[in-house]
C-alpha cells in the first residue's frame, strides 16, 4: 500500500472510523472526516470544492476506492506507523469534536457535514458568519439550525475566527 493510502487509513483509524464505503453515509463521513483532519493540520493534500453535501474531493474518492481494494493487505505493517506530535494531539482534539454536542439532534454523518460545510464556507469561500448561516439555510435547511454550535466548535478548535 502506498504512503498516501497508508496515511489515509491511519487518519481514519485515529479518528475511530472504518474505511467502509458501502453506504452513502459511509462515503460522506469519510469525505468530511478527512476534510476536517486536513483542517487541523494533517497534511494529506486533498483539494476540495463545494458540492451538494459540502466539501468534496475527487482525488479522495479515487483513493478511498483504492483503499477499499486493500481491506486487510499489509495491516500488520500499517499499524507500525503512528502520527507524531503535533498531529497526534490535533487528531485527538478533532475526534472529540466529531461527536455532536448534547444540544444538537443530528447523527454523526450530518454533524460532520455541518462542521465541514461551515468551515469550508468560512475559509475557502471567505463568508462571514451571517453569510454562512444564510447559505446553510438555503442549501442545508435540516442542518442550518445548528450552525451556531458548529461555529463554536470550529472556533474552539482554532479553525475559524469567532
Amino acid at each position: 500500500m502506498d504512503t498516501r493510502l497508508m496515511n489515509l487509513k491511519l487518519v481514519l483509524s485515529e479518528l475511530g472510523f472504518s474505511s467502509s464505503i458501502d453506504t452513502l453515509n459511509d462515503r460522506v463521513t469519510f469525505q468530511k472526516a478527512v476534510y476536517l483532519a486536513q483542517a487541523v493540520g494533517i497534511p494529506l493534500r486533498y483539494r476540495y470544492s463545494w458540492y451538494i453535501m459540502g466539501p468534496y474531493s475527487r482525488d479522495l474518492t479515487r483513493d478511498y476506492y483504492s483503499l477499499h481494494e486493500y481491506p486487510l493487505h499489509g495491516a500488520d505493517t500499517d499499524m507500525k506507523h503512528v502520527f507524531r506530535e503535533p498531529f497526534a494531539s490535533a487528531l485527538r482534539e478533532l475526534k472529540g469534536a466529531m461527536v455532536a454536542p448534547p444540544d444538537v439532534s443530528l447523527d454523526q454523518t450530518s454533524w460532520l457535514e455541518l462542521l465541514a460545510s461551515t468551515h469550508f464556507l468560512r475559509t475557502a469561500s471567505r463568508l462571514d458568519e451571517e453569510s454562512t448561516q444564510a447559505r446553510l439555510s438555503d442549501e442545508k435547511p435540516g442542518l442550518s439550525q445548528y450552525a451556531s454550535q458548529a461555529t463554536r466548535i470550529l472556533s474552539d478548535l482554532g479553525l475559524i475566527p469567532v
